[in-house]
């Protein structure tokens, strides 16, 4: 990724994450610094789906290998996640089997 992001990357794997329900999915997030102005989470449903109503306040069914680009208006981490319903979501990446 050298290139595309100043500095270092920081990664962290948190098994707690892979099944996570929403509310470990918004209290990992309201710990990450302030600093960090993007984020990337993988885990697994159902938890991802209740975390992505969550935060953009719509269902939406997310299947294998499916990620939603979400944005929020916040001065940290912490207000980001008290806002619930508020998250604009952008997109959802559908990757397509080849045929």
């Amino acid at each position: 990724m050298e290139g595309i992001f100043p500095g270092e990357i920081p990664i962290q794997f948190l098994p707690t994450l892979y099944h996570a329900s929403a509310k470990t999915g918004l209290q990992t997030l309201s710990h990450t610094p302030k600093a960090h102005q993007t984020v990337l989470m993988l885990g697994h449903n159902p938890g991802w789906e209740s975390l992505l109503e969550v935060l953009c306040g719509e269902s939406h069914k997310l299947t294998t290998t499916n990620a939603a680009l979400l944005s929020v208006d916040a001065e940290d981490w912490v207000e980001a996640t008290t806002l619930s319903g508020a998250w604009t979501l952008h997109d959802i990446l559908r990757p397509r089997v080849p045929r």
